[in-house]
């Protein structure tokens, strides 16, 4: 079970089958709660951008 590299919350994905979030810029795994779905992007990336 991946973790969120932000905030460390476990991402269920076994039961879902939903895909982690990966950051297109650092390649990240994230959670939904710290990903840009539009962007693409982390959290921390998005800031970056700005």
């Amino acid at each position: 079970m991946p973790v969120c590299k932000i905030c460390g919350k476990r991402i269920e994905v076994a039961k879902t089958g939903v895909k982690p979030y990966v950051c297109r810029i650092c390649g990240r795994v994230v959670c939904r709660d710290d990903y840009d779905i539009v962007r693409q992007v982390c959290r921390k990336c998005l800031r970056k951008e700005s």
